[in-house]
């Protein structure tokens, strides 16, 4: 039999086909071209849906080795709030690091800086010292200590 004679040729090429373009796309979505961060001058804030009553915050550096690790002088750090809701018994967790409010004790050493791309809050490190980056909503907060060091890379 030749190829070209194969009445299950066209339905087979059509599916591997389909096949492709679908692989295709997969492979678009989940490798998109990095991004970096860019201000948020906007000064709006993104909606966040909330459930029962916060009871605790919780600030983590996703980007760090630990919450304790160091900054380098001159570079931005990323900073996640979590809040634990009670409601009706139960406890649950929810991103609000848009919900609240993020300040140093020292912004002339680490400057609290909004970013719209979902890497978190930045902190800038603007010299070499030590400040606490706090995170505040609805009259419950959490503080963590950061010390910027000495940037030698420049």
């Amino acid at each position: 039999m030749k190829i070209w004679e194969n009445k299950k040729l066209p339905a087979t090429i059509l599916a591997l086909s389909v096949l492709f373009a679908l692989s295709v796309i997969v492979l678009m979505h989940g490798c998109a071209a990095e991004s970096y961060p860019t201000e948020d001058t906007s000064g709006s804030t993104p909606t966040v849906t909330t459930t029962g009553v916060l009871q605790s915050i919780a600030i983590t550096r996703p980007m760090a080795d630990s919450i304790s690790a160091a900054l380098l002088n001159g570079k931005t750090d990323y900073f996640v709030a979590t809040g634990t809701y009670l409601a009706g018994g139960a406890t649950n967790t929810q991103d609000i690091t848009t919900l609240v409010t993020w300040t140093s004790s020292d912004p002339a050493t680490a400057q609290v800086k909004t970013y719209k791309n979902g890497f978190g809050m930045g902190i800038m490190a603007m010299k070499v010292g030590s400040a606490t980056i706090t995170a505040t909503l609805d009259g419950v907060s959490a503080s963590t200590p950061l010390t910027i060091v000495v940037n030698t890379g420049y």
